[in-house]
């Protein structure tokens, strides 16, 4: 397909072709010689990552062991004062 390029404030905006439906919405635009070259970025997927990570340590640290107890909260206290 034949696209025509338009210049608005110093950028160079290219329309994509029929057929030229890229996934993703970011691509990498260079030039080589006389040719104006379009590549989409290519990004990976969460779980092509997470495949990759080693697995965690089975003795995961107990971060808050050191902490006091949790407060007994009572809601309804809450709901009272808020309807009044």
């Amino acid at each position: 397909d034949r696209v025509r390029a338009h210049r608005p404030a110093g950028f160079v905006v290219a329309p994509e072709g029929r057929g030229f439906v890229q996934a993703g919405d970011e691509a990498m635009v260079r030039s080589k010689d006389d040719q104006f070259i379009l590549q989409p970025e290519q990004t990976e997927r969460l779980l092509e990552i997470l495949s990759r990570l080693r697995p965690l340590p089975e003795n995961f640290p107990d971060i808050d062991a050191d902490l006091p107890p949790l407060d007994d909260v009572d809601l309804s206290e809450m709901e009272t004062a808020a309807e009044s």
